[in-house]
């Protein structure tokens, strides 16, 4: 791995429910190059919108590399419903919008994100479009609409698509989410082994791991920012190293996980120590 320094960022999540765009000033107080912008209703995907953002991050010299948009419920219902693929395809229109939003930096549309962040199936819901060749036939078709917008989608690691990684279409890219793997109860090490070099972006972020507690609910309380929590961090760095990880290394966790900007710095600082004795 490789410029390590500036490849540390935080997402507009960490500061929710605020307005994304003071969200995004609270970025601007902090050392960072890189950010993640969480879309959280569809008038922020709008050229107007988004020109404010954009200014900002030019001058504060920030590049948003990632879009994360606010459709995580509607995933599973849009695009891997029992339904006829009517409702497959009017998804892809829906998403349209957060592609066409990530283009700005380089075609002058925009913010110029090279990768918008999927969940898909995240929990237990029981309908037929199991982990199969059709759910990544599906994935991969709303992934290929993204293309034609130069950016890429990227599927997340929430809920049990942790334990089907294998299952899935080795065109599939993703996002590494620290939390998730261990909020579901899955070894990050493993979960690392089975995306390989196909792992394109992280969310960072450290835990308290309670194995002994079934309910992922009660582990997101134990949600940290980075170093905060108990993860072995070198082990994680190591197993990256090994699938040649080159991306990014987005801070998301809660608001509650944290009492103030000055934590964050703190965090940041950690991580930039941290990487000198990698």
């Amino acid at each position: 791995m490789k410029n390590l320094e500036n490849k540390i960022g935080i997402s507009t999540a960490c500061f929710y429910p605020e307005l994304t765009e003071k969200a995004f000033d609270e970025i601007c107080k902090l050392d960072v190059r890189i950010c993640e912008i969480f879309i959280n209703t569809s008038s922020e995907a709008k050229i107007d919108y988004l020109r404010e953002i954009k200014l900002k991050a030019d001058d504060n010299n920030i590049k948003i590399v990632s879009l994360h948009p606010y459709f995580t419920g509607y995933e599973p219902f849009l695009f891997f419903s029992d339904y006829d693929k009517r409702r497959l395809f009017d998804g892809v229109d829906l998403y349209r919008q957060f592609f066409e939003a990530a283009q700005f930096f380089e075609a002058a549309q925009f913010l110029g994100s090279e990768y918008v962040i999927f969940h898909g199936i995240a929990g237990t819901q029981n309908n037929h479009i199991r982990m199969s060749d059709e759910y990544s036939e599906r994935f991969l078709l709303v992934a290929s609409e993204a293309k034609k917008y130069d950016c890429e989608l990227l599927h997340e690691n929430l809920g049990r698509i942790n334990e089907h990684i294998q299952d899935l279409s080795k065109d599939i890219r993703f996002t590494l989410d620290f939390k998730h793997a261990v909020h579901w109860g899955y070894d990050i090490l493993e979960i690392i082994e089975k995306m390989g070099e196909n792992i394109a972006h992280i969310h960072f972020n450290d835990m308290v791991a309670d194995y002994n507690s079934l309910d992922p609910v009660n582990r997101v309380k134990n949600c940290k920012l980075p170093f905060a929590g108990g993860l072995d961090y070198k082990k994680i760095f190591d197993k990256l190293k090994d699938i040649n990880y080159i991306g990014s290394f987005i801070i998301e966790v809660y608001r509650h996980n944290y009492k103030n900007l000055t934590e964050i710095s703190e965090s940041i600082e950690k991580y930039r120590e941290f990487i000198k004795i990698l």
